[in-house]
């Protein structure tokens, strides 16, 4: 796994670090969090009973106390998800053509990794660093020259964290190759290459090259470990 920024981990778990961030989310996306929930679509057995029956079994599988509710959402496009708090409690955003386009384990890879994210109880943080994005807010939150210094070591936290929320995804599909077709459809989808960047050191989500190198290496290490 990546090296971690153990002092970002440590500031962005304090409580007074991450009720002032769950400030920011309310003052800047309250509204349209709201909204999307208002006019989104909420899995159920009756609805969507595909989703419904992965997301059960993920859940099962990770074996996670919380039950997050999913809702279908045109506010996301292509194939994406989003796991995010709405009125305090974890949902997770699902486009609709992920609902109806993907297959049983590339949408279990996609709802394990968003349940991987719940599981490490870091939503508001995930949300704060998307509201740094736009420049203009970092200098009105932060002031430029203290947001330019910790952009790049945030980035690599939510990097992090994207690889560790990968684990818990092939943790649910258990096979690799669901993956590697989920990760062709989101390239094509956003124009994004397979191949390595090191452009990354810019980005919060770690390139799908890198990502798929990450689970080889951890499959790689749990097979041996069950062997021996």
């Amino acid at each position: 796994m990546p090296p971690q920024n153990n002092y970002i981990t440590k500031i962005l778990s304090m409580p007074l670090v991450k009720n002032g961030l769950q400030d920011l989310i309310d003052k800047y996306y309250g509204i349209q969090l709201k909204e999307i929930k208002a006019t989104a679509q909420t899995v159920n057995c009756i609805t969507f009973p595909r989703v419904n029956d992965i997301k059960r079994d993920c859940i099962n599988q990770l074996q996670l106390h919380e039950r997050p509710k999913i809702l279908i959402t045109k506010e996301l496009r292509g194939i994406n998800a989003l796991a995010l708090h709405i009125d305090k409690q974890p949902h997770i955003l699902l486009s609709p053509k992920s609902a109806i386009c993907l297959s049983d384990g590339e949408l279990k890879f996609l709802l394990g990794h968003e349940l991987g994210h719940i599981m490490q109880g870091n939503l508001v943080c995930h949300l704060a660093n998307g509201l740094l994005q736009n420049m203009q807010k970092k200098a009105d939150i932060l002031g430029t020259m203290l947001a330019d210094l910790i952009e790049i070591p945030l980035k690599d936290w939510c990097r992090d964290n994207e690889y560790k929320a990968d684990i818990a995804g092939l943790m649910c599909c258990q096979d690799i190759e669901h993956v590697y077709s989920l990760m062709a459809k989101v390239a094509k989808s956003e124009q994004q290459s397979m191949a390595p960047s090191l452009m990354e050191i810019y980005k919060d989500h770690p390139m799908i090259a890198n990502r798929l190198k990450q689970l080889e290496q951890y499959r790689f290490l749990n097979i041996h470990q069950h062997e021996n």
